[in-house]
């Protein structure tokens, strides 16, 4: 879900250019938290998105 989310942005930004560019934010969820590679999954999906991560904000419920 968050490799979708970051394709869909980066395919506005380049239909929709605007400064400052757009954002998005994703949840995540306890699981995808607690994964020991979770850095490194949203490191590759940035770079494979070309994405900046500036570009991304992630939200981390309370009950985490």
């Amino acid at each position: 879900m968050l490799q979708e989310a970051c394709r869909q942005l980066r395919a506005w930004q380049v239909q929709f250019f605007t400064y400052p560019p757009l954002t998005i934010s994703v949840n995540l969820s306890a699981k995808q938290f607690a994964q020991p590679n979770l850095v490194e999954q949203i490191a590759q999906i940035l770079h494979k998105t070309n994405l900046e991560p500036c570009n991304l904000k992630l939200e981390i419920t309370e009950s985490v």
